[in-house]
């Protein structure tokens, strides 16, 4: 048993990127192939980020794959978070894919995206250039399916749509399924008046269209939505809001950070009686920094307890542990199906078709088209089914509640 510090994984992206040359650009030898796995490896998504990566890079090791030759893999690892910055930087997302795609290093797959506000930054730009991208928990709306929330959805993401098609699959449920399973529960719990909030993000808008468009055949009214960019926020109002418009409880669709807490600062102590809800970019990790209010505060995620986010689950972190020496962050180890996903669909496209592979467009073009056809992933963490838009439409979805000595898994969601 060893325990590794998040380092070497920067170790791996020196490695992959470095020497690739500028030539190789028209002519893909299959032994320079390169699958870039991009994640948050610092801040409060640094945990799950990290742990997906090891999860996706124990998938690779799985594979038996050889070190040189025409079906050698070469393995990128980005981060994508920004220190210097407080939250989500849309500016150093696009720089990383951008360096990442102008590195000379014949780039075919992209495996990131942890959450939607990063995804949506990334996708254009990998589709501009033929490269699918698998995102292992990103659950929004409209990279798949069109959504009034986001006019242009969800076209809109896929700028070469003419020439390289939709390049994009999820090995994560999507914001429909897990409002749709939250709703359900807080039916059961009596609630049937909901005010959703956000931080004016592309996660929280997902995430409240969800719920809007679910709430009514639930039972459950939407009796307000407010979009509260963390900067501008009247936290007083919008409590004072529920109050009036009688809320059961207030849901938190957006991604967590300063808005988030602040929030809860405000409202725990005069509107204790209300349940105040997280929505799926939330990890579990950070219900321990928000306040356990008397009324609750649960969490719905689509990240779950390790050993009950596959049918191998229980087997993955027993040897993610034995790897890595601790338990793994929960959701991350989607990152292994994820990584299938796109060794799968290489493998096929390697074997198929014209030989050799006349160009890395050429290449890129049939990866894709063979993950559009993949329907079963078969990873370590257990066999999944993808649906014709690349989700995961079966993928379990869990609550967790908030309490002092860190956040307590509920259980799974019928």
């Amino acid at each position: 048993m060893r325990a590794t510090s998040h380092l070497p994984i920067f170790a791996v992206f020196i490695v992959a990127l470095a020497g690739c040359g500028d030539e190789g650009q028209s002519k893909v030898p299959d032994s320079r192939t390169t699958i870039v796995l991009a994640a948050p490896l610092q801040g409060p998504d640094g945990p799950l980020g990290r742990d997906t990566v090891r999860a996706a890079r124990m998938q690779l090791k799985a594979e038996g794959l050889p070190e040189s030759g025409p079906d050698s893999i070469r393995l990128a690892v980005l981060d994508e978070s920004d220190p210097s910055a407080e939250g989500f930087n849309p500016e150093h997302v696009a720089s990383l894919v951008s360096d990442a795609l102008e590195s000379g290093s014949p780039v075919v797959a992209w495996v990131g995206g942890i959450d939607s506000d990063t995804l949506a930054v990334e996708l254009p730009r990998l589709n501009e250039v033929g490269v699918i991208a698998v995102s292992p928990s990103a659950s929004g709306l409209p990279f798949t399916q069109a959504d009034p929330a986001f006019p242009g959805a969800p076209i809109k993401y896929y700028p070469a749509i003419a020439t390289f098609g939709v390049t994009f699959a999820r090995t994560a449920s999507t914001d429909i399924a897990i409002a749709g399973k939250m709703l359900s529960d807080l039916r059961r719990r009596g609630i049937t008046r909901v005010l959703t909030v956000d931080g004016g993000d592309t996660a929280g808008d997902s995430y409240s269209s969800a719920v809007e468009q679910l709430a009514p055949r639930s039972g459950i009214t939407l009796v307000g939505h407010e979009s509260v960019p963390a900067g501008n926020a009247d936290w007083e109002g919008i409590a004072a809001e529920a109050d009036t418009l009688r809320a059961q409880a207030i849901i938190w669709t957006g991604s967590p950070g300063v808005a988030q807490a602040s929030f809860w600062s405000t409202i725990k102590d005069s509107r204790a009686e209300q349940l105040m809800v997280t929505g799926p970019a939330v990890p579990p990790g950070f219900l321990q920094s928000l306040p356990a209010v008397t009324g609750g505060t649960i969490g719905y995620s689509g990240a779950l307890p390790s050993a009950l986010q596959g049918s191998q689950g229980a087997r993955l972190e027993k040897l993610f542990k034995e790897e890595w020496g601790w338990l793994p962050t929960p959701g991350a180890l989607r990152g292994a199906a994820a990584m299938k996903a796109v060794l799968r669909a290489l493998s096929s496209a390697r074997h198929a078709g014209e030989h050799p592979i006349p160009s890395l467009d050429a290449l890129r073009l049939r990866v894709t088209d063979e993950l559009r056809r993949v329907r079963t992933v078969n990873s370590l963490l257990g066999p999944i089914r993808l649906d014709a838009a690349g989700n995961w439409p079966t993928a379990p979805v869990g609550a967790w509640k908030a309490a002092p000595g860190g956040p307590v898994f509920v259980g799974v969601l019928p």
